[in-house]
């Protein structure tokens, strides 16, 4: 299920334990590290870094994302689509038309003021389309360049500065240098408790760690404690994945089943590490809604009839799909808000073809079962409702300003809509062929 870091921080704040945010360079990576945290029950910050474009082995990056969120929408946790360390706005850009659910950008090597206008431009940009926006004060530094020794406090983050650049920018969520690095520590990890502290109590949004490989368990269990949401991984991840492939390939006549086998078990154990010491395992099920009431959440969210429909039964039982929700946004006020065919309607026979049709044209007996299927989805919705129509049922054509204002004064959402959602969605659930 996808969702934002935001409303999966806000449950990690209620419960008090940290998501887990791994980087992944590849699809099979992306898919070991679903499949592993699915397993856990635990939510995820799924996270991708501009930096790995030249790592993912396509040619197109927009189907790469798009096959990832398709696998991000189909788990049965809630997870967060997000991009990571981004320096550049136009990185932001694509990533929120890819459809990234939440984007970090960083700008913490700059001057103060040049921060806090560069993110205030990404919060505009991202809040606008309902993306989440990450943002980092103090600087984490790489490969022990940054350890927090007396002569590099300055780039340690100061709680009053950070309440400030929150107040003044609308992030959703801060990252935080408390002491930790990117990559390998040079000695033993030094963290700042006493400034997470401080800083957990002024500033109004969770906060992330950066740098948590080879931090250390204890210390980890004690961020969290102290406040951290949110524990971004790679070097471990990328040890562990190095490790794996030295040891399969030692071996000449390792055959590709092998070597992804042997890559498998390597994510396995570094999530496993992580979700364990987070307090994230089982807090998926907190977003175990049932179909109604996710229907009723996507629609609220502002998707048409015809995508909210599809769209819950798609993450339940495995067959999202991008193209299919962006041809719902032509069906759901009755064909582009014409009044035609109700939008409930078409989302449920996008259903049935997904569950039940062929795309070999003569598997004729197979579409023509699927077919029988919209035909007696339809002649439910008629036992319920006085119509198929958006117009009969609505009394609007929704596409008309004045009609839009009506709808709105009239909660038509609340005793039409709503009802032929859960009518089409309640037939679905009884004829699960």
């Amino acid at each position: 299920m996808l969702v934002t870091l935001a409303e999966i921080l806000k449950d990690a704040d209620l419960h008090g334990y940290a998501v887990i945010a791994p980087d992944f360079p590849t699809i099979q990576v992306a898919n070991s590290i679903l499949k592993h945290a699915e397993e856990l029950q635990a939510p995820l910050a799924l996270s991708f870094s501009p930096s790995l474009k030249p790592a993912t082995g396509v040619s197109d990056y927009a189907h790469f994302i798009r096959i990832i969120r398709e696998f991000a929408s189909q788990a049965k946790i809630p997870v967060a689509l997000h991009l990571d360390h981004a320096y550049e706005i136009d990185d932001i850009r694509e990533a929120v038309d890819l459809g990234f659910t939440s984007v970090m950008i960083d700008a913490s090597s700059e001057p103060w003021e040049v921060n806090v206008s560069r993110t205030q431009e990404v919060v505009r940009l991202a809040h606008a389309v309902g993306v989440s926006v990450e943002s980092e004060l103090g600087h984490v530094g790489t490969g022990g360049k940054y350890l927090s020794k007396d002569k590099n406090r300055a780039l340690l983050t100061d709680p009053d500065q950070a309440a400030e650049f929150v107040r003044l920018t609308g992030i959703d969520a801060l990252a935080v240098a408390i002491g930790t690095i990117h990559g390998e520590y040079q000695g033993e990890p030094n963290l700042d408790f006493e400034r997470l502290q401080k800083l957990d109590s002024v500033v109004n949004v969770p906060l992330v760690l950066h740098g948590s490989s080879g931090t250390g368990e204890h210390n980890l269990r004690r961020t969290i404690a102290t406040g951290i949401r949110k524990i971004n991984v790679y070097s471990d991840l990328m040890k562990a994945l190095h490790a794996s492939l030295f040891d399969v390939l030692q071996n000449p006549s390792s055959t590709p089943i092998e070597i992804t086998a042997s890559q498998d078990a390597a994510v396995k154990k570094i999530m496993d590490e992580y979700l364990n010491l987070s307090g994230s395992i089982g807090a998926g099920r907190h977003w175990n809604l049932a179909t109604q009431e996710r229907v009723k959440l996507l629609f609220e969210q502002g998707y048409t009839c015809a995508e909210a429909v599809f769209m819950a039964f798609a993450e339940k039982e495995g067959f999202a799909s991008d193209l299919t929700q962006l041809f719902g946004t032509m069906l759901g006020g009755g064909i582009c808000k014409q009044g035609k065919t109700c939008g409930a309607l078409f989302g449920g026979l996008a259903v049935i073809a997904a569950r039940q049709s062929s795309m070999l044209p003569l598997k004729k007996e197979q579409r023509k079962q699927s077919r029988q299927a919209g035909i007696e989805l339809m002649q439910h919705f008629k036992t319920i409702h006085p119509s198929t129509e958006c117009v009969d049922l609505t009394g609007l054509i929704l596409n008309e300003a004045e009609s839009a204002a009506v709808y709105q004064q009239n909660h038509t959402a609340d005793h039409v809509c709503l009802p032929a959602l859960f009518s089409v969605a309640d037939w679905l659930e009884n004829h699960h062929h």
